[in-house]
């Protein structure tokens, strides 16, 4: 079962488990890509406990310690986390640089609100945070 709220109203759909979950995921891809937007303070707690639904799954998934998934739920950032880590903590980046060079690959992650921040990755580890 699923309940949709939107507008002050709420709405319950059945469906399998299986769907619930994906949609769910869905749902939570959406409000990170900004196509779904919490409009009041409920929509928002409701957000909240589907971020930290996707943390503890990620801690399950990838085996991370309790420290670590402490972090991820604070919206910490820190040298040595992963990409994967850094998306649950602070979100989808608004942009993503590649650099390529003899050795080896990076990325930079750019975050625009009112003030940019950013985050550069190698070898799939954090290893510099500009704020």
């Amino acid at each position: 079962m699923v309940i949709l709220q939107r507008a002050n109203q709420s709405e319950v759909i059945s469906m399998p488990e299986q769907f619930a979950k994906l949609f769910a995921v869905l749902v939570g891809l959406a409000c990170a890509l900004g196509l779904l937007v919490a409009n009041n303070s409920h929509e928002r707690a409701g957000l909240e406990v589907h971020r930290e639904r996707e943390v503890l799954a990620a801690c399950s998934t990838y085996n991370w310690d309790q420290l670590t998934c402490e972090r991820v739920m604070r919206g910490s950032v820190w040298i040595g986390m992963t990409p994967e880590q850094a998306w649950l903590s602070w979100g989808t980046p608004t942009e993503v640089n590649r650099t390529i060079t003899a050795n080896g690959e990076s990325h930079v992650w750019v975050y625009r609100s009112s003030r940019a921040k950013y985050l550069y990755f190698r070898d799939r580890s954090l290893i510099e945070i500009q704020q």
